[in-house]
């Protein structure tokens, strides 16, 4: 995009990304009870787990209708935490050393595959939420639910090693400890 550099839309992202963990880590609260103690999260492993319907169940309409709602928030909080994920990597390529520039602005790129996977989860989290009820669907969830934790742990691990060793350590590119 012209006139639009990657600082400003790493800002943009990261604002975003934080005003939605803020509103969904609230809504989230009205789904943990004993059988969701994580809430949402529970719920995107529950073909695991093989409690799908009990957690339904506990929920009741109020609490499907509040999941519903989670996940139509979600659609959008995938676009702000991978894109947060693929600039803020982006960004750091630029301040590590040359032997790891690639890499790092490769796995800033990769960070979008979170949201993509994220994608997939919400859809089959809906059909649940609709009344699908096979155990299929649940675990395709979990599938990509597992998918999209992997990236953003790997993602969120990378960024703060090259923001501890090369932002604030400040060391010159291509010097060794």
């Amino acid at each position: 995009m012209p006139g639009v550099s990657l600082t400003a839309l790493f800002r943009f992202f990261l604002g975003l990304t934080l005003a939605l963990t803020a509103v969904l880590g609230l809504l989230d609260l009205g789904l943990r009870n004993a059988v969701s103690p994580q809430g949402i999260v529970s719920f995107e492993f529950c073909g695991y787990a093989g409690n799908c319907e009990a957690m339904l169940a506990a929920w009741g309409e109020r609490g499907r209708a509040l999941a519903m709602l989670v996940q139509g928030l979600d659609y959008l909080y995938l676009f702000a935490y991978s894109g947060f994920g693929c600039t803020a990597l982006l960004l750091l390529a630029r301040r590590v050393p040359p032997v790891l520039q690639r890499f790092t602005a490769g796995l800033g790129w990769f960070a979008l595959l979170a949201g993509a996977a994220d994608a997939i989860e919400n859809l089959a989290l809906i059909r649940l939420l609709m009344g699908d009820t096979a155990l299929e669907t649940a675990r395709l969830a979990g599938h990509f639910a597992s998918a999209k934790f992997a990236i953003v742990g790997l993602s969120l691990a990378w960024m703060l090693a090259c923001w501890l060793c090369f932002v604030v350590v400040r060391r010159p590119a291509g010097v060794s400890a």
